[in-house]
């Protein structure tokens, strides 16, 4: 919502040729066949509905980008169960994939200029330091919630995303002993691993701390500018005020709408006291509270 930053739009990843025009943005006819076609998701598995907003209209994540280089195991696996596609690549680096990303956006840019961009993906996490290497300027943001809270409503998105297209919710498989990477989705430690090896990254300077930004979900949940306010305090980016009253409006819009309560389920109090001594190294070191 603010004017100065620039997102990938879902209809402008989804049919990226010929590139956005400044004048027709926000008119672009592609945005309602882009709007139709991911509506179709709740159409098929209406669920979907209360957990993730499926739009034309709304920014999405960049695998939608990364997986125009056939590099983007995050994004095609919710699109067909091909475990193999796993394992081919298993181990391999994702800076190819970073790379075609940012000869796109400069693609979606071209005719219609952005100030900043702001990007998003499950993978950044992951891959930071390839990331760097790609967008050695790159400031992260990072959301920290009880990570017992998010592994298990990820589940529930997974399995329902899988459910899109199969009769089956499938999270992951095992081929010549390699874990479908949606195994982890599913699995504490293989989570944790991901959190931990970012604080290793911290602690080893491969990750300037000065380029990772850190906030707390129940914060952004209760005040959402106010974070972001603080997210650009922190990397010294002055914005004016109306930048911050356009956001506000649209935190009131999107508060407004009639939304059902995304609902999953954490396990047993066993499962929860597992997975707490799981996460410890993570919450300790991030000051992340528990909400359970």
């Amino acid at each position: 919502a603010d004017p100065a930053n620039g997102t990938t739009m879902t209809w402008e990843v989804m049919l990226p040729n010929p590139p956005p025009e400044t004048a027709t943005y926000k008119t672009d006819p592609r945005r309602d066949t882009a709007h139709w076609r991911m509506n179709q998701w709740n159409r098929v598995v209406p669920e979907m509905a209360a957990m993730h907003d499926w739009s034309g209209y709304q920014p999405t994540e960049n695998i939608h980008l990364q997986c125009m280089s056939f590099q983007s195991p995050v994004w095609l696996n919710i699109l067909g169960q091909v475990p193999s596609y796993n394992v081919y690549m298993h181990g391999k680096s994702l800076v190819p994939a970073f790379e075609y990303e940012k000869r796109a956006l400069k693609y979606l840019q071209w005719r219609n200029p952005r100030q900043q961009w702001v990007l998003k993906t499950p993978v950044y996490l992951d891959m930071m330091p390839p990331t760097l290497e790609v967008y050695p300027d790159a400031r992260f943001v990072w959301i920290h919630r009880d990570p017992v809270q998010a592994l298990s409503s990820a589940v529930a998105v997974a399995g329902t995303l899988n459910l899109i297209r199969s009769d089956r919710a499938y999270i992951g498989s095992e081929i010549d002993g390699f874990l479908g990477n949606l195994e982890a989705y599913a699995s504490a430690e293989a989570s944790a691993v991901t959190l931990n090896r970012v604080i290793e990254w911290l602690e080893a300077g491969i990750v300037p701390r000065n380029q990772l930004c850190n906030v707390h979900y129940r914060d952004f949940m209760r005040d959402p500018v106010g974070v972001v306010r603080s997210i650009y305090e922190f990397y010294g980016i002055p914005a004016e005020q109306s930048r911050y009253d356009a956001m506000q409006r649209h935190i009131d819009a999107e508060r407004s709408k009639p939304r059902e309560r995304h609902a999953y389920d954490v396990g047993t109090q066993q499962d929860v006291s597992a997975e707490r001594a799981i996460y410890k190294p993570y919450q300790d070191y991030f000051n992340v509270p528990s909400e359970s």
